[in-house]
């Protein structure tokens, strides 16, 4: 969404159906789609605290990064492309900040 959107004053950003329609959605296979359901239905059962939930969260980023990619990825290529994204978005969203030490000059 942050490389997709039309960035708007004050680094706000505006989605609209167009750019939503571009968004690149997994198409899950059963197994996939069951695989996350007990992942899951496992990490909610287990009432995990946020620190113990990361392993569950690789497990789930593996099989939908794995669905994009179309092919079976390793949990290492998968926490990679994960990594990958979070940095790309990190970029994205910093262009759409103000810059720092530029600060609004008051009206008297």
């Amino acid at each position: 969404m942050e490389a997709l959107g039309a960035t708007l004053g004050g680094g706000a950003l505006k989605l609209e159906a167009a750019h939503l329609r571009q968004l690149p959605l997994p198409a899950f296979s059963e197994p996939q789609k069951e695989k996350i359901r007990c992942l899951v239905r496992e990490a909610l059962d287990a009432g995990l605290t946020v620190g113990a939930y990361e392993r569950y969260r690789a497990k789930i980023d593996q099989v939908i990064v794995s669905a994009l990619a179309e092919r079976k990825l390793s949990t290492a290529e998968a926490q990679a492309s994960v990594q990958n994204l979070a940095e790309i978005v990190l970029a994205l969203r910093a262009k759409r900040r103000r810059k720092p030490g530029v600060q609004l000059q008051e009206t008297e």
